[in-house]
């Protein structure tokens, strides 16, 4: 049964989606193996239960010590700063953004992902100018920095 049949929401993570359905996305003997050691079934896909069961074997069948206790989850990683020097649009995405009007002092600061958003709605406009309505329009666009 699917989710469309339960009238769940279907934009969800097949994770997520494993999870309202009540079956994990690895085997049975998976998660049983997963569950002896103290972890949640659901929070693996078939690939990610092997490699976390191949690393509790190859740990002489213990529950590694880096993901703490039994029934906690490992500690997330720390999330990077979401903007760095690398997440900047190239010197050549900027000359392309530049020649439709956008401020070239505003598209050296803005994140890659925020430019190439915007070079992709040109891009599908035929490259043809946004209208003057639209908020990614020059005039209108107010970049997240």
């Amino acid at each position: 049964m699917g989710l469309k049949a339960l009238n769940k929401p279907t934009d969800v993570s097949e994770i997520e989606a494993a999870r309202i359905l009540g079956q994990p996305q690895c085997s049975q003997d998976q998660a049983r193996v997963l569950r002896r050691h103290g972890y949640d079934p659901f929070d693996f896909t078939f690939r990610t239960a092997s490699a976390k069961i191949d690393e509790i074997a190859k740990n002489g069948w213990k529950r590694p010590e880096k993901d703490g206790p039994p029934g906690t989850k490992a500690p997330e990683p720390k999330k990077s700063e979401p903007v760095f020097l690398g997440d900047r649009l190239s010197e050549k995405e900027i000359n392309f953004l530049a020649k439709y009007h956008y401020p070239r002092v505003l598209l050296e600061r803005v994140h890659q992902d925020e430019g190439r958003r915007i070079k992709l709605r040109i891009i599908n406009n035929k490259f043809k100018p946004l209208p003057p309505e639209d908020p990614d329009h020059p005039k209108n666009w107010k970049p997240t920095v």
